[in-house]
């Protein structure tokens, strides 16, 4: 019998899958998953990473320990590539091994380029944030220098291209996925809680969300509400946090909280506030939507884009960065929660648009188009 696979070679780079929980890892993952179905796949994984790939997935896994960003990766990355020989490599994070050997089809998923363009991103870092800055930079120069394919999450990030001195050969633009859970709704569960999930960085707009808090929390209307706020950051960095911008009563911080219990809190919040400044995609605001929750979103260009055909019943838009505004549409959708005359339509879009997202977002439908602009020659 002859088991040689007619299929193209795929080297699939999976560092960004590492054990901080966010955007890029729930990228990556999933495109690794759909893409194995097209390609004989080598996955380059994190060695304490590897336990956590599904185990029907049909691969080869190699192991590593080499950082993505150390000098050492673009040695050990050549050396497979000799290797196994590769028609494809293909990079899940924002950039590629830009000194390795790499084949002549080498694609990567520029999630954002906030790292390079975004003289905020790297603040904390104080004086010596430019340092950062320009190492991203550099790097992100070159990966679309060697690109044959640049792969932008949003209409707004492709945009974004032009920041940079060089111009990618080709892109495409293909939405991400979203993980959403096949259960109906069950509305009964729903909470007085709001839901944040994100950073503490600037573009993700908490700082907003938490002065709003500030004065929201005092009111009467809201006292026996919660805000959960469901981060990536250390319990550590939550301290430094609450120490610079004090202590607000009903919050709750949740540390790097697993996909299964984030899906627990998200049915039980009856709210989800995304008040990003900018995104590149922003996969937590249609996770909320298929939540059926009422979703409030800062009314940045990207989340126009990616809304475009739902149901604007249970879903509002504020000014980014404006916190009082932010206040008042929470105020004004706890009215609605209390009003018991808009209970049916509040249920009826939350299903609606839960069925739009389910056709919409698909993983499987992003790794096919991706497929497709992969194989276009």
């Amino acid at each position: 019998m002859n088991n040689i696979s007619n299929k193209k070679k795929m080297m699939f780079d999976a560092r960004s899958i590492t054990r901080k929980p966010c955007g890029v890892r729930n990228v990556a993952e999933n495109y690794l998953s759909e893409l194995c179905k097209y390609y004989d796949t080598i996955v380059l994984v994190n060695e304490d990473m590897v336990r956590t790939l599904d185990p029907e997935l049909n691969a080869t896994i190699v192991p590593t320990r080499h950082s993505r960003f150390g000098f050492f990766s673009h040695i050990w990355v050549t050396y497979l590539v000799i290797k196994y020989k590769p028609d494809i490599f293909f990079s899940a994070h924002s950039s590629l091994p830009v000194l390795a050997i790499l084949p002549k089809k080498s694609i990567f998923v520029c999630h954002d380029l906030f790292a390079s363009l975004d003289k905020t991103f790297f603040s904390k870092y104080g004086r010596l944030s430019f340092i950062p800055m320009i190492m991203f930079r550099i790097l992100s120069e070159l990966s679309f220098l060697r690109a044959s394919l640049v792969i932008s999450p949003s209409e707004k990030i492709l945009e974004s291209f032009k920041g940079l001195y060089i111009k990618a050969s080709r892109t495409c633009v293909i939405h991400n996925g979203v993980n959403i859970d096949k259960s109906a709704i069950d509305f009964s569960k729903k909470r007085k809680e709001i839901l944040f999930v994100g950073n503490f960085r600037e573009y993700k707009g908490f700082n907003t969300l938490y002065s709003a808090w500030g004065i929201l929390h005092k009111l009467e209307s809201l006292s026996d509400w919660r805000l959960n706020v469901v981060t990536n950051e250390t319990k550590a960095s939550i301290d430094i946090f609450i120490n610079e911008y004090g202590a607000i009563p009903g919050i709750s911080f949740l540390s790097r909280v697993d996909d299964f219990n984030l899906k627990k809190i998200r049915s039980h919040s009856i709210i989800c506030v995304i008040p990003s400044n900018y995104e590149g995609f922003g996969i937590p605001l249609i996770e909320s939507i298929a939540s059926g929750s009422y979703t409030i979103h800062s009314d940045i260009k990207v989340f126009s884009e990616i809304l475009k055909g739902f149901d604007n019943f249970n879903i509002r838009s504020f000014p980014a960065g404006n916190a009082k505004d932010l206040g008042l549409s929470i105020l004004k959708v706890v009215e609605n929660i209390n009003n018991e005359d808009i209970s049916d339509n509040f249920k009826r879009s939350g299903v609606l648009n839960k069925d739009r997202a389910e056709v919409m977002f698909s993983w499987g439908a992003s790794a096919n188009k991706a497929k497709d602009c992969i194989n276009e020659k």
